[in-house]
């Protein structure tokens, strides 16, 4: 079986995407769980600048 040099390439990729992504979503979470508590977020929520991302990104 011969495989191109380019489909290789992009079946490496695919693999590491697939075998990555639980490491870069961990990653992604803990930074949004530590902006959660900041007080510019929290002023942000005060004046009603964060309306519906408050809903999915900044409310527990």
């Amino acid at each position: 079986m011969v495989v191109s040099t380019r489909a290789v390439f992009w079946l490496r990729v695919g693999l590491l995407a697939v075998v990555a992504w639980p490491y870069v979503a961990r990653g992604v979470r803990a930074i949004v769980a530590a902006e959660r508590g900041r007080e510019y977020t929290l002023a942000a929520i005060a004046v009603g600048a964060i309306t519906r991302a408050r809903r999915v990104v900044v409310d527990s």
